[in-house]
């Protein structure tokens, strides 16, 4: 699996054993699936929370399709939580024998524990994060959860059926074998991804620079403005242009902001400011454009369901008021039921005043979305 870019602000440092100081060996296990899936990885003990869901996503051969969570006791870092790109293994786990569950896909529920089994030194010459161990293959994307997994893998095995039909569907063939990985093309990917890592690093401290140069050159165009001689000019607080130059009229551009928290956003290498502060902004504000849609197929299909639950309680309710025995009440006026019909009397006229509400409340909710939808008169 390729690895994707993430966060360039608050990288850390990763590479060989020149720029590394400590590493953290951590065993990393799907939770819920056996015989056990896991890995053992090499992170540098800098690495930020982010760096490390993309070091798992690696390692056991997700894809990167969905959301994901830490959690470490009451805190929450991720996606819909507190921000991950600022906190560091040596942090968070400093200690070996500390645990943090990582939650993947929060459909599926794929749950990990993640356990700090040492912390050693960098070996020389030995690039960082690596993949020292593990075992099994990582089930495919979209495949059920443990539950599911576990179903498919029967259903695979019996070869015949409609589960069988799905599973094939599912992972692609019949052959599919849970217990092979490949250590060498995990590594390889992760030497791809710390060398991403690495140019990101190397952007984020030119940009630093090059903010620091651009500061310092503010400040020292302010003090000369301060110190300068009055003259009588229309803009005094503008430091003079020399005779033969053109003075510079250019507006200084305005600071951007992103549009979900208001952050300040620093510019990209191409000279243009990103949209958003990061990747749980960008996730929120892509789900805020597609919740008016969701929101619509989601009323549509309750008008439905309503309809049908008005209609079926509708029906329920005349049937128990058709079948129920009476008997003559001995001379005293009309038939009267006797024992417990008197019980299902009373609920068969709950069932249909409440089909009366259910259908009279889906009348009103179809009534309002289309006024809401008809265009304005002149």
């Amino acid at each position: 699996m390729a690895p994707t870019a993430g966060h360039t602000g608050g990288r850390a440092a990763v590479g060989t054993a020149g720029t590394v100081g400590t590493v953290h060996q951590l065993k990393v296990t799907l939770r819920g699936v056996h015989p056990p899936v896991w890995r053992r990885v090499h992170v540098p003990s800098t690495a930020t929370l982010d760096q490390l869901h993309e070091v798992i996503q690696v390692a056991l051969g997700w894809e990167q399709h969905h959301l994901h969570l830490f959690g470490k006791g009451d805190l929450e870092y991720g996606d819909n939580a507190r921000d991950e790109t600022s906190v560091t293994l040596a942090g968070l786990i400093p200690r070996a024998g500390d645990w943090l569950g990582y939650r993947y896909d929060f459909g599926d529920m794929w749950d990990h524990d993640i356990e700090v089994e040492k912390i050693h030194r960098a070996a020389k010459n030995t690039a960082y994060p690596r993949c020292s161990g593990g075992g099994r293959a990582c089930p495919p994307e979209d495949s059920g959860g443990p539950e599911g997994y576990e179903e498919h893998m029967r259903a695979l095995r019996h070869r015949k059926g409609w589960k069988y039909r799905v599973a094939k569907s599912i992972y692609g063939t019949t052959r599919w074998d849970p217990a092979r990985w490949d250590r060498v093309d995990v590594n390889a990917d992760l030497g791809r991804l710390a060398k991403l890592w690495a140019k990101q690093a190397a952007a984020a401290r030119q940009q630093a620079k090059e903010a620091k140069k651009a500061e310092a050159k503010e400040r020292a165009r302010e003090k000369a403005a301060a110190t300068a001689p009055a003259k009588a000019s229309p803009t005094p607080s503008s430091p003079p242009s020399s005779p033969g130059r053109k003075a510079n009229t250019a507006p200084a551009s305005a600071p951007v902001s992103c549009p979900v928290c208001s952050t300040p956003i620093a510019q990209a290498r191409t000279g243009r400011p990103a949209r958003y502060c990061g990747t749980p902004c960008r996730q929120a504000a892509h789900r805020a454009r597609r919740r008016p849609t969701e929101t619509a197929s989601r009323a549509a299909r309750l008008r439905e369901r309503l309809a049908d639950d008005a209609a079926a309680a509708r029906q329920l309710a005349d049937e128990l008021a058709a079948a129920l025995p009476t008997v003559d009440g001995g001379g005293q006026g009309a038939a009267q039921p006797i024992g417990w019909e008197s019980d299902i009397i009373a609920l068969a006229g709950r069932l249909t005043r409440l089909a009366g509400a259910i259908g009279a409340s889906a009348r009103d909710h179809q009534a309002a979305a289309a006024d809401r939808q008809a265009p304005p008169t002149a």
